[in-house]
C-alpha cells in the first residue's frame, strides 16, 4: 500500500480523509520531528502547509527529479490565504466540502505521476550504469588497441606500406580480399571508397612532415559507414621520407554506440519539450533517421477498445502507401507493425527473404518496386501494456544484432515519451473539468441566487402594490438592482472565461461592473467617481488594478458589513491612482492574517508595479489606494 501523508488541522476534513483513503492506502501524520517519515502523497490543509512549509521545500529540493506531490485541501473563500511561495509547493487544490470521487481522481493522478517519477529514476539510474559499464569496456578497449598497435609498430604485420606519391605498395590482412584491387592506388582512386580526404590529408601531412601521427577517420566503403583509428609513421631514408607505414583499426562499432549514445541524449532533451503526441513521433523518426540510416518511419497509437493502429506520423513514405495505412487491425497477418503489437514483440526483417519466411503470405505486402529493403517493428509498451508500435525502414539488407539493443532502447524512449504526453493531457483535461465547475459554482452562488431573489420579489410585487405602494415602488427598485447585479456578475464569470476581455474593455466600465455585481450579494450602495482623462496602461498593470479592486470588493462583501462602498478613479499626468472606501467595521491591520488576501493583493501589486496603502482601524471602515506612477518614457509614448 502506498504512504500518504495526511497534515490537516481541521478535525472533520481529516476525518473524512482518513475514513476514505484508509481503507486503499497506508495514512501517516507527522511525527514530533516534523515530516521524516517517508510519503508518497502528502495532503495539507492551509495551515498545515504554512507550517510545515520549509520541511516540504527541503524534500522536494532533497528529491530534485522526482515527483512528491502535495495536495491542499481548503475551502473556496481561503484560497487567497495561499501565498506566491506557499504556491511553490502545491501540485493540486481540492475544495471543500471534499467530494469522494474527485478525491480519490485527483489522488490516482498524484500518486501516478509519482511512480512515473520513481520508475523513470529507476530507469535513469539503470542508464547511467549502462553508460558507466560501457565507458569502462570502452576504456580497456583503448588500453588494449593501444597494446596491440605499439606490438604491431615497425615490424613486418603492418597493416599496409605507400610511396610518397600515396600508393598503396604492400597491404595484409585486408577485409574483403582487396589486395590487388588496390595496390598502386591512391585511397580516393579505389573504387566504392568515399569521403576519403581526411585519410588522404593524415598521410600527405606525415610525408611532408616526417612526424607521425594518428586520427579517427570516418569514410565509406560501399555505401557502408566505416570508422578507422589510423596510425601513419614516415619510413625515412637518408633523412628523406621515402614512404609510410600505417596501421588501421576498425572502430566502427564503438564509433556508432558513442554516436547513438550522443543521440539518446539528445533525444531526452528533445522529447522533454514536445508537449503533442505529432511532436514525440516526429522526434523519435527524425532521431531514428540520424541515428539509423532509415529512408522511411512511422508511429501508430494502438486502441484496445476496437484492436485498430492508428497513424500518428509518417515520414519517407509515398502518400498512397501512407493513406493506405492510415488505420489498421491488429488481426492483419502480413503487416509486421500490427504482428509486432499483437504478440508484443519486436520484429526486425534483414531482407524481403526474411519477411517472406516470418509471416506468409509476405508477398502480398510487399511492393515489387520498394525502395526498401530491411525493416524494424517495434511494440512500445508501458509495463507490458502496448500503447503503439514504431516502424522503421532501411534502403539496404542488415544485420540487426549490432543495433538491436538500440533499438529497443529507442522504442522504449518513444514509449515513455507518448506515456508522459498523455499523461499530461490528461491533466490538463482534469484541470479544464475543475474549471468548469468552478464556474458553474459560481453561477449557482452568485447569479442563481440572485436571480432567485429577484423572482420571489417580482412574484410579490403586483400583492404588495394593492395594498402598499411604496412597498411596492421599493421591491421594483429591489428587483431592478438584482437583475443589474446578476447580469454583472454574469459578465465578470464570462470575463474568467476570456481573460483577454479585460485587457480591451477600459477600466472605468470593469469597475462599475464589478460595483454592480456586489449588489447581488449583498444591498449596498455604491458609487464611483472618474476624472481626468482616460487612456490605456499597460496590459499587466490594467488586470492588476481590476483583479485588486475586484478583491477589495469581495472584502467589503464578506468581512466589512458596510452599507457604502466608493470607488475614486483618477488619472492624471504623472500617475493613476484608485481608491476604494467603504464605511464598515474595519479591523486592525496589526491583528490581520492572510485571510483577507492582503498578502495576495500586495504581491500581485509588487509584480506590475504597484504601490498599494490600506489603511483601517476597528469601527472606522477600510481604505484601501491602489497608485501606478507613469515613467518618463510611458509619458513620452502617450
Amino acid at each position: 500500500m502506498t504512504n500518504i501523508l495526511i497534515a490537516v488541522d481541521q478535525r472533520e476534513n481529516a476525518r473524512l480523509l482518513v475514513s476514505y483513503l484508509n481503507q486503499y492506502h497506508t495514512i501517516v501524520s507527522p511525527t514530533s520531528d516534523g515530516l521524516n517519515i517517508a510519503f508518497n502523497l502528502g495532503i495539507f490543509d492551509g495551515h498545515a502547509l504554512s507550517r510545515y512549509w520549509p520541511e516540504i521545500q527541503r524534500l522536494k529540493q532533497s528529491e530534485q527529479l522526482l515527483v512528491l506531490p502535495i495536495l491542499l485541501v481548503t475551502p473556496r473563500q481561503d484560497i487567497n490565504m495561499i501565498t506566491r511561495q506557499l504556491w511553490q509547493s502545491i501540485d493540486e487544490i481540492i475544495f471543500t466540502p471534499i467530494d469522494k470521487a474527485e478525491l480519490f481522481v485527483r489522488i490516482e493522478i498524484l500518486l501516478r505521476a509519482r511512480r512515473l517519477s520513481l520508475d523513470l529514476k529507476h530507469k535513469n539510474i539503470q542508464f547511467q550504469d549502462e553508460i558507466a559499464a560501457h565507458k569502462e569496456t570502452e576504456a580497456a578497449l583503448r588500453e588494449s588497441e593501444e597494446r596491440f598497435r605499439a606490438a604491431l609498430k615497425n615490424t613486418p604485420l603492418t597493416v599496409s606500406l605507400n610511396d610518397r606519391d600515396l600508393r598503396y605498395t604492400w597491404l595484409y590482412n585486408q577485409p574483403d580480399d582487396q589486395t590487388e584491387i588496390m595496390l598502386g592506388k591512391r585511397d580516393n582512386e579505389i573504387e566504392g571508397y568515399q569521403n576519403t580526404q581526411y585519410l588522404m590529408a593524415l598521410k600527405q601531412a606525415v610525408v611532408e612532415t616526417g612526424v607521425g601521427g594518428r586520427r579517427e577517420i570516418e569514410m565509406e566503403i560501399d555505401g557502408v559507414y566505416k570508422a578507422y583509428d589510423v596510425t601513419v609513421e614516415p619510413m625515412i631514408d637518408n633523412e628523406a621520407v621515402v614512404g609510410l607505414r600505417s596501421a588501421a583499426f576498425d572502430i566502427t562499432e564503438r564509433r556508432q554506440a558513442e554516436n547513438r549514445i550522443a543521440i539518446l541524449y539528445t533525444l531526452t532533451a528533445a522529447l522533454s519539450k514536445s508537449l503533442m503526441l505529432e511532436d514525440v513521433a516526429e522526434t523519435i523518426i527524425q532521431h531514428g533517421i540520424m541515428a539509423l540510416g532509415v529512408t522511411a518511419g512511422s508511429v501508430a497509437l494502438y486502441d484496445p477498445a476496437s484492436e485498430m493502429l492508428e497513424m500518428l506520423k509518417t515520414v519517407g513514405y509515398s502518400a498512397s502507401v501512407a493513406e493506405t495505412w492510415q488505420k489498421f487491425s491488429v488481426h492483419l497477418p502480413t503487416a509486421p507493425l500490427a504482428v509486432a503489437v499483437k504478440t508484443n514483440t519486436p520484429l526486425l526483417f534483414g531482407s524481403v527473404d526474411e519477411w517472406i519466411a516470418a509471416l506468409p503470405p509476405g508477398p502480398q505486402a510487399i511492393a515489387p518496386d520498394t525502395p526498401h529493403k530491411a525493416w524494424a517493428s517495434l511494440p512500445l509498451s508501458i509495463d507490458k501494456k502496448v500503447i503503439g508500435v514504431l516502424g522503421l525502414s532501411f534502403p539496404t539488407p542488415r544485420a540487426f544484432a549490432a543495433e538491436r539493443d538500440f533499438l529497443l532502447t529507442l522504442a522504449r524512449q518513444c514509449a515513455q515519451a507518448l506515456e508522459n504526453v498523455r499523461l499530461r493531457q490528461q491533466l490538463q483535461n482534469s484541470a479544464v473539468v475543475a474549471e468548469r465547475q468552478r464556474l458553474a459554482r459560481d453561477l449557482h452562488d452568485a447569479v442563481s441566487q440572485s436571480l432567485f431573489a429577484a423572482s420571489m420579489m417580482a412574484d410579490a410585487i403586483p400583492n404588495t402594490w394593492g395594498k402598499n405602494p411604496e412597498r411596492g415602488q421599493e421591491l421594483l427598485k429591489q428587483v431592478v438592482v438584482l437583475n443589474r447585479a446578476a447580469l454583472a456578475e454574469m459578465r465578470t464569470l464570462l470575463f474568467e472565461l476570456r481573460p483577454e476581455v479585460v485587457v480591451k474593455t477600459n477600466l472605468r466600465m470593469l469597475l462599475i461592473q464589478l460595483l454592480q455585481a456586489i449588489k447581488g450579494k449583498k444591498f449596498i450602495e455604491t458609487d464611483l467617481v472618474s476624472t481626468g482623462d482616460e487612456f490605456s496602461l499597460p496590459d499587466d498593470v490594467h488586470v492588476a488594478f481590476y483583479r485588486i479592486v475586484q478583491e477589495s470588493l469581495n472584502n467589503v462583501v464578506k468581512h466589512s458589513q458596510a452599507a457604502l462602498a466608493q470607488i475614486f478613479l483618477d488619472y492624471s499626468d504623472l500617475q493613476v491612482n484608485v481608491r476604494i472606501i467603504d464605511n464598515g467595521q474595519g479591523f486592525d491591520l496589526s491583528q490581520s492574517k492572510s485571510g483577507l488576501g492582503l498578502n495576495g493583493i500586495r504581491e500581485r501589486a509588487e509584480l506590475a508595479g504597484i504601490t498599494v496603502v490600506i489603511n483601517s482601524r476597528p469601527g472606522e471602515g477600510t481604505h484601501v489606494e491602489v497608485i501606478w506612477s507613469i515613467s518618463e518614457t510611458a509619458r513620452q509614448k502617450r
